[in-house]
């Protein structure tokens, strides 16, 4: 189950003139750098220039100031994910209709996302979430819900422990591996 991406750009101008759309650069806790893009592997300074989020092949205005443009990224993130648990998005079919009395874990992991929306879970959380099970449920081994042992979870947290992490300055990498572990356990 893909999560919704909306990429965000900065549409700026290049000292040779030319205009170009390049990556804008963001702090290791996720919020944007304002006036900071990434061209050509590089991090550069570009004052000039507008923001564009790119979702299927599509670039979307998001204005000139970058905080702005992040907050209309994470609205569209949120729209994007109650469209999807409501059903009117365009998703990955879940096996509805098991040949046996056992519940799939994509058909668990699509009623427990719903159950969380219909309990009005913040979309950002149900995200959060999303970011834990959706994993587990692609590279566990068991098919049902019922199989899965408390074996399976420590296997996944091995998994996650061999991901290449992202190089950060200000972060705890034991603590996001509890925390996903911690959601799974609540799945």
């Amino acid at each position: 189950m893909a999560q919704s991406k909306f990429t965000l750009y900065k549409y700026i101008k290049l000292a040779n003139g030319s205009w170009r759309y390049c990556r804008a650069a963001f702090y290791s806790n996720g919020k944007i750098k304002s006036n900071r893009c990434t061209v050509d592997g590089k991090e550069e300074e570009h004052t000039e220039g507008a923001h564009y989020l790119y979702h299927k092949k599509n670039s979307i205005p998001a204005g000139i100031d970058a905080l702005e443009a992040q907050r209309r990224r994470n609205a569209r993130l949120d729209e994007e994910e109650l469209k999807r648990l409501r059903g009117t998005a365009a998703v990955q079919t879940l096996d509805t209709a098991p040949t046996c009395s056992k519940t799939s874990l994509a058909t668990a992991a699509g009623r427990y996302f719903t159950n969380l929306e219909a309990r009005g879970a913040d979309p950002k959380t149900i995200r959060t979430y999303r970011s834990a099970v959706d994993p587990f449920v692609e590279h566990c081994d068991k098919t049902y819900v019922e199989d899965v042992t408390k074996q399976d979870i420590i296997n996944f947290m091995g998994w996650l422990r061999k991901q290449p992490l992202p190089k950060r300055k200000h972060s705890n990498p034991e603590r996001t591996y509890a925390n996903k572990v911690g959601h799974v356990a609540i799945f």
